[in-house]
C-alpha cells in the first residue's frame, strides 16, 4: 500500500513504501447508591439486552472458577486465587459473584490492584459486579495474556479527580464552586501560564509541590507559595486533582499480550487513562462506557483510550467517553533514536522527551532507519533475532541477524511491525475534552459513525513526528467517514477555529465522506 501513495515529494513517498506495512449505541450509566458507588441493576438490563442481539458466546468452554462472594473488605487474595488457578489452565472461565461489590486493595501502598497473568483463551465474568479500587494506582494489570476476554462489570477508581472553582485573586485561593465551566479551562499540574492564558497547566499540587493547600472550613484551595497566577478576579476554572496515577486497565506485552477483549464494562472515575499499554496484535474495545459519579467533573483523568507501539488489529466500537483530562481515543506509532552501536547489538532510546514502553519489539520486527530529516537509510529492513530488552532510562536492547555496525549513534529508528496500524473506530460517543476525540498517530485507520461532542482540540487529529514523544510514523491511508461533530476545533494555537479535523504536514492520504 505505501508504494502507491502520492506523496508531497518524492522524500515521503520513498520513506512511507519502505516503512509501512498495513496490517490489517451509547451505554447506560447504571444509578447510584448513596454513597456514590455504581450499582449495576440498569446495566445488567442493559447488557442482557445487547446480549440478546448480538448472541454473545463465552470466550471459553473450559473449567469455570468462581471468586466467592465473602464477609471480607478487601477481595485481593480472593480474586488473586482465582485468577492464578486459571493461569494454569486454557479455556477456564473465571467467574465473580453476581451483582456484588468488590473492594479491593492492593497489598502496599501504590502497587496494582488486580493482576492478570499467564491468561490463555480465557473469559473473566464480572458478572454485573462493581469492582471498587482502595487507592490512586492502577486498577487492572494484563500480563502475557492471549485471548482473553474481560467483560460484564462496573470498574471504580479511588480519589477525586477534578473540582470547579471560581479565583479569588484578593484571598488568593480558587473556591470550589458548582457552576458549569467549560471543558477549555481545565487547568492541572505544571507551570502558571501567562495573563490570559488558560489552555496552560497550573495546578500544581502533589509530592513537594504542593502549591495549593484545600481548607476545609473556607472550602477553597489556599495559595501557600510558588508561582502564582496572574488572572482575573472570579476567572472560573476546573481544578484537576490527578493526572496519570490510577489507569483503570494496563496491557502490558513485555511477553505477551494479544488478541485482548473488554466489553460491556462501565469505568467510573479513573484517576489515569481508562484503557493503556501495548499489544503485540488484536485488541478490541466494545460496549465500554467511562463515566463520572454521579455529582463529579470528569469520568477520566487523562485518556479514555491510550495504545502505544503495537501491531495491528485495533476496533474501538459502540463506547461512550465522557469528559476526560485528555484525548478520548490516542493511537500511535513513534520514532526512536540510536544511542549505542556493536555488532548486531543497539541500545535505543526516546528521541526528546521519555516515552514508557514495556517491549520495544520481538523475534522477526522489521526495523528501518532514517536521518533526522526522514532521508531513509539504505533501500531494506533489519531484522531482529530475539525479543528486545528494556533497560534503564526508558531505552530498549536489539539484537539483529546480522551486523548494524554501519547504522550512527543519532539515526532514527521505527520497529514497522509496531506502528498500531490498521484500526478501526466505529459508533462511538466522544464528550467534552480538552483534548482530542481521536488522536490518529497511526496508519490504516478507518474512523465513522463517531459523536464528537465538545472536543476542544480537535475531533480527529493525525500527526507526523509530533512534538516531544516524536509520534506519528508518516500516518497515511486514514478514512473518515460519516462521523458528526459539535463543538470541537476551538484551540486556535494548532488551526483555525471550529476546524473539526487537523491533519499536520506529512500525514498523507485521508479521506473525509
Amino acid at each position: 500500500m505505501g508504494s502507491s501513495l502520492i506523496g508531497a515529494n518524492g522524500r515521503l513517498v520513498c520513506l512511507v513504501a519502505i516503512w509501512c506495512v498495513t496490517t490489517v449505541g451509547q451505554a447506560v450509566q447504571p444509578p447510584s447508591s448513596a454513597d456514590g458507588v455504581p450499582v449495576s441493576d440498569e446495566f445488567r438490563e442493559m447488557k442482557n439486552l445487547l446480549d440478546e442481539q448480538n448472541g454473545f458466546a463465552a470466550a471459553s468452554d473450559g473449567p469455570v472458577i468462581d471468586v466467592p462472594l465473602t464477609d471480607t473488605d478487601n477481595y485481593h487474595d480472593v480474586v488473586k486465587d482465582a485468577l492464578e488457578e486459571a493461569s494454569g489452565q486454557s479455556g477456564a472461565t473465571v467467574r465473580f459473584p453476581e451483582n456484588a461489590l468488590i473492594p479491593v486493595r492492593p497489598r502496599r501502598t501504590g502497587a496494582r490492584h488486580i493482576k492478570m497473568e499467564g491468561l490463555r483463551n480465557c473469559e473473566v465474568d464480572l458478572n454485573g459486579s462493581t469492582i471498587e479500587f482502595d487507592q490512586v494506582s492502577l486498577g487492572i494489570l494484563i500480563d502475557d495474556c492471549e485471548s482473553l476476554t474481560i467483560r460484564n462489570g462496573t470498574i471504580v477508581g479511588a480519589g477525586r479527580l477534578a473540582s470547579r472553582a471560581e479565583f479569588d485573586k484578593r484571598r488568593r485561593c480558587f473556591v470550589i464552586t458548582d457552576h458549569d465551566v467549560p471543558v477549555e479551562k481545565l487547568v492541572t499540574v505544571g507551570t502558571v501560564p501567562a495573563a490570559g492564558e488558560l489552555y496552560r497547566e497550573i495546578f500544581v499540587n502533589r509530592g513537594k509541590d504542593v502549591q495549593w493547600r484545600y481548607d476545609r472550613g473556607k472550602h477553597a484551595f489556599v495559595y501557600r507559595g510558588g508561582p502564582f497566577p496572574d488572572w482575573p478576579d472570579g476567572q472560573r476554572v476546573i481544578l484537576q486533582h490527578e493526572n496519570n496515577q490510577g489507569h483503570a486497565i494496563k496491557l502490558d506485552a513485555e511477553k505477551r499480550c494479544r488478541n485482548i477483549t473488554l466489553s460491556e464494562l462501565v469505568l467510573v472515575n479513573i484517576p489515569g487513562m481508562g484503557i493503556v499499554g501495548e499489544v503485540d496484535e488484536g485488541l478490541t474495545i466494545d460496549r465500554v462506557a467511562m463515566l463520572p459519579h454521579d455529582d463529579a467533573v470528569m469520568a477520566v483523568a487523562s485518556d479514555g483510550i491510550h495504545v502505544n507501539h503495537s501491531g495491528g488489529g485495533i476496533t474501538i466500537s459502540n463506547c461512550t467517553i465522557e469528559f476526560s483530562g485528555d484525548d478520548k481515543v490516542n493511537l500511535n506509532s513513534r520514532f526512536w533514536m540510536v544511542e549505542e552501536v556493536s555488532g548486531n547489538r543497539m541500545i535505543v532510546g526516546p528521541v526528546d522527551r521519555p516515552g514508557s514502553i514495556s517491549k520495544w519489539g520481538d523475534v522477526g520486527d522489521d526495523v528501518v532507519f532514517s536521518t533526522d530529516t526522514f532521508e531513509p537509510i539504505g533501500d531494506r529492513a533489519w531484522t531482529l533475532s530475539m525479543p528486545t530488552t528494556e533497560l534503564s532510562g526508558k531505552r530498549h536492547e536489539l539484537l539483529f541477524t546480522e551486523s548494524v555496525q554501519a547504522i550512527q549513534p543519532g539515526t532514527l529508528v521505527v520497529n514497522r511491525d509496531r506502528t498500531s496500524s490498521g484500526s478501526v473506530i466505529r459508533d462511538n460517543r466522544f464528550i467534552g475534552t480538552r483534548g482530542s476525540g481521536v488522536k490518529m498517530n497511526a496508519s490504516d485507520a478507518l474512523i465513522e459513525d463517531n459523536d464528537f461532542e465538545n472536543c476542544y482540540s480537535h475531533a480527529v487529529v493525525s500527526q507526523h513526528a509530533s512534538d516531544l514523544f516524536w509520534e506519528g510514523v508518516f500516518p497515511h491511508e486514514i478514512t473518515l467517514r460519516n462521523n458528526r461533530a459539535v463543538g470541537c476545533g476551538r484551540h486556535e494555537s494548532k488551526s483555525k477555529p471550529n476546524q473539526d479535523y487537523y491533519f499536520e504536514e506529512g500525514v498523507e492520504s485521508v479521506t473525509i465522506e
